[in-house]
């Protein structure tokens, strides 16, 4: 965790300090430590664009972080990723596997049958459902095709949206106030407007004021009680859009910040002539805090003076926003207002270059600004004129200002842009006074802390029960699967019943199960019941068509796409291509295993397997109608070697059928994994472990031991990820290409002690490119850049 940071404040004015209630001060900071307690996920996909055509592949890269402690989230491990239509229905779902806060997957929309419209991603995990605040990750694609929809004027309609936010919350009456401006289209978008002005009720202008591209402004004033204030905002079209002020308070307090100072947040706290003389000896707090980590000061209102100014250096405060909040005698909160803080500290910059120029191929180099311990990269490079990659969010927004900003920022990755940086810091600034409602409420954290009935889901748990099972016979259980290196032998309850928690398993993953007597190691086929745990469930989101129309989501030109003038349906010949058989060997994760290929060179040498088993530090015992292989590892002061566990086909071989090795020839064997520690395997580990896979071809003997084991497969498990393809385009040069092709996505370039990568692609002769990056390091430092480069 965190320590708590230290907030340095110095006075402007003679402020006097009362004695600290303490206790107060130790319930505020109870409750935000226990509010936050739970540690929160924030999630970010990268895709690589966000529309495409039926015959192009959805890749993302996945990535978590931990707000609270600023480094990858170390519980998450299961991440949900569902796709649904505009109608909400859920129409495909993955469990991407995420290992030190990062994860890949795809979707095919080919395969799940989509047809051309809008869809939403969201990502999210089991352990977010403890919290009342949203935290899953959304994003809106599009599949292009013949009947998709035609652009749609993003121009302003009839209704307007006109909010006028006093900063804090509230106006007082004869006191200085700032009033945050936001100005929305009918699809919530922000509407720029360059003529705009304050006016009193005799029509009197105080005030003239304009808005950035993002329809955001500010105006201050000094309201006189009694009086009623509006705003007019004259559009380029001619068209006049009005809004009322809300009645100032009588009495009371205000706040207003200032963030553009290099080094410091200038806090200052207002009051009237009216409300001075109830307010002496009455302490406030002001309390700066984020995630949990908090600190706070109490302060008086200096005799016969109305303003209090706090400087708080930038250095005690968290990377990202934070929230100022004022508590009055009461400790009751009053104003509240939130502020950011440049997260340099927690980021890195990345250049990208050609490094060769193989004429159908390009070669392009990474640079970070500084070698890293270890982190991952994901890269999208699509054409610089592409209207296909449409996102504005990235790692930057996902993780230091949407989990703290309640409802949808527009173009949240512009905040992060690091071209303009007085100006995007000045744009967010306004963000945060205009839109500037935290996402946590007080009466929440005083009143509901979220209770941790929801557990991270950490892989997979298998749980079964033998039928019928007698407790006298003594028997145990072995699980086995191919496909990931599962191997475990687990002791039966009185009940029958066994269960293995945290699997590594993908979906449609076959593990096969057989019972071993303890007294003559016989195995046999199990009659049972199994469950694998957690279940895809189906979700449905009701408001995801009101969702989508209230984004402001770019569509395509007027004239529709293509299709078949865009992918190339061209048929390639038939050609027989002969060459050596390539062994595909399954990965395996445990550095104390040997996979040995049995290829031609080897079947020559050796007839039987059993005679290239024995020079691998093996002696092989044969018998009239078996064979007993054992390590010559001495583990006793008797010595003597000690018989090795054998599976064949992923199955254990006991004595009854160690015959079928005697006569099983190295040219009906595909590969060996030779375990000689026995590492992982327990007990029976002993004399280490030997895994014979035979070729497809072989039939004979195996079926026996296949029938001592029950296969089931699992419908529920990881999402296993695709290599990246592109459909072949009809032409790199056409307009549709430059618009909506893609030309690489790089789901994972790892970086461990060093600062340069580099990676090919194909050469499509395109005259610039954009390069998409994000990514994250083992520390907690992230990556977000948008590079444009001339091959």
């Amino acid at each position: 965790m965190k320590k708590l940071f230290s907030l340095f404040i110095l006075l402007f004015t003679c402020i006097s300090f009362s004695q600290t209630n303490i206790q107060a001060f130790e319930d505020l900071k109870e409750a935000q430590k226990n509010y936050f307690q739970l540690n929160r996920e924030s999630v970010y996909l990268h895709l690589n664009k966000t529309k495409f055509i039926l015959q192009e592949g959805i890749w993302f890269t996945a990535y978590a972080y931990s707000g609270k402690d600023l480094v990858p989230h170390p519980l998450t491990t299961n991440l949900q990723v569902k796709l649904f239509d505009e109608l909400g229905n859920q129409v495909a779902s993955k469990v991407i596997y995420i290992y030190q806060g990062i994860g890949e997957g795809f979707f095919d929309p080919n395969d799940l049958g989509l047809s051309p419209g809008r869809y939403l991603i969201k990502a999210s995990t089991h352990f977010m459902r403890n919290f009342k605040e949203d935290l899953a990750f959304h994003e809106t694609i599009e599949i292009l095709g013949d009947n998709a929809k035609a652009e749609v004027d993003s121009s302003p309609k009839e209704d307007y949206d006109l909010q006028l936010l006093p900063e804090g919350g509230h106006l007082l009456a004869n006191a200085p106030n700032t009033v945050g401006v936001k100005l929305l289209d009918v699809n919530g978008k922000g509407i720029e407007f360059s003529e705009a002005a304050l006016k009193n009720n005799k029509n009197e202008i105080l005030t003239r004021f304009n808005s950035n591209h993002l329809g955001l402004s500010k105006f201050s004033f000094t309201p006189v009680l009694g009086e009623s204030y509006s705003t007019v905002i004259r559009l380029k079209t001619g068209e006049e859009i009005t809004a009322s002020l809300d009645a100032a308070k009588s009495t009371g307090v205000n706040l207003s910040v200032n963030n553009l100072h290099p080094t410091q947040v200038i806090l200052s706290i207002n009051t009237n002539l009216e409300t001075l003389e109830s307010l002496q000896q009455k302490p406030y707090l002001v309390m700066v805090h984020q995630n949990g980590n908090m600190n706070a000061i109490e302060f008086l209102f200096p005799e016969n003076k109305t303003q209090v100014i706090l400087p708080i250096k930038k250095s005690s405060l968290n990377p990202g926003v934070n929230t100022i909040t004022l508590f009055n005698e009461q400790h009751k909160p009053i104003l509240e207002r939130l502020v950011y803080k440049e997260i340099d500290e927690k980021r890195l910059n990345a250049s990208v270059s050609l490094k060769k120029n193989y004429i159908d191929s390009l070669e392009f180099q990474v640079k970070l600004n500084e070698k890293i311990k270890k982190g991952s990269l994901s890269i999208s490079v699509l054409p610089s004129s592409t209207k296909s990659y449409t996102s504005t969010q990235n790692t930057a927004s996902a993780f230091f200002l949407k989990p703290y900003v309640k409802g949808e920022i527009e173009n949240a990755s512009y905040y992060f842009d690091e071209t303009f940086p007085r100006k995007r810091l000045y744009d967010l600034d306004l963000l945060l006074l205009a839109q500037g409602w935290s996402t946590y409420e007080w009466r929440d954290v005083f009143n509901n802390p979220p209770k941790d009935f929801y557990a991270s889901e950490v892989g997979f748990s298998v749980t079964g029960k033998v039928n019928n099972y007698n407790s006298k016979k003594t028997e145990e259980i072995y699980v086995k699967s191919n496909e990931t290196g599962l191997f475990e032998i687990l002791e039966l309850d009185q009940e029958g019943k066994f269960k293995m928690d945290s699997l590594y398993l993908e979906e449609n993953t076959i593990i096969s199960l057989g019972t071993i007597k303890k007294r003559n190691d016989k195995t046999k086929k199990p009659q049972l019941f199994i469950t694998a745990l957690p279940k895809s469930k189906i979700e449905s989101i009701e408001k995801l068509t009101s969702l989508l129309e209230n984004k402001a989501v770019e569509m395509i030109n007027t004239s529709p796409l293509n299709i078949e003038n865009f992918i190339s349906n061209e048929v390639l010949d038939t050609i027989t291509l002969q060459g050596e058989n390539i062994n595909r060997v399954r990965s395996r994760s445990s550095a104390f295993e040997d996979v040995d290929v049995i290829d031609e060179d080897v079947a020559g040498s050796f007839l039987y397997i059993i005679d290239y088993i024995a020079t691998k530090n093996y002696d092989v015992v044969k018998g009239i109608d078996n064979v007993v292989i054992k390590s010559r590892r001495h583990v006793s002061m008797n010595g003597g070697g000690i018989p090795a566990q054998i599976f064949l086909d992923g199955l254990p071989i006991d004595n009854a059928f160690s015959n079928m090795l005697l006569f099983l020839k190295s040219s009906d064997v595909d590969t060996i994994v030779f375990n000689k520690s026995g590492a992982g395997m327990g007990i029976y580990g002993g004399g280490g472990t030997i895994e014979i896979t035979t070729k497809s071809t072989y039939n004979s003997g195996s079926r026996k031991v296949k029938e001592l084991a029950l296969a089931y497969e699992l419908q529920d498990g990881f999402s296993s990820n695709k290599s990246f393809y592109a459909p072949k385009y009809s032409s790199f040069s056409s307009e549709d290409f430059q618009h909506y092709g893609v030309i690489h996505w790089v789901p994972s370039l790892t970086f461990e002690n060093e600062n340069t990568k580099s990676f090919t692609f194909l050469n499509t002769l395109t005259q610039e490119l954009t390069f998409y990056i994000e990514g994250i390091t083992i520390d907690g430092r992230i990556i977000s850049e948008k590079l444009r480069i001339k091959p």
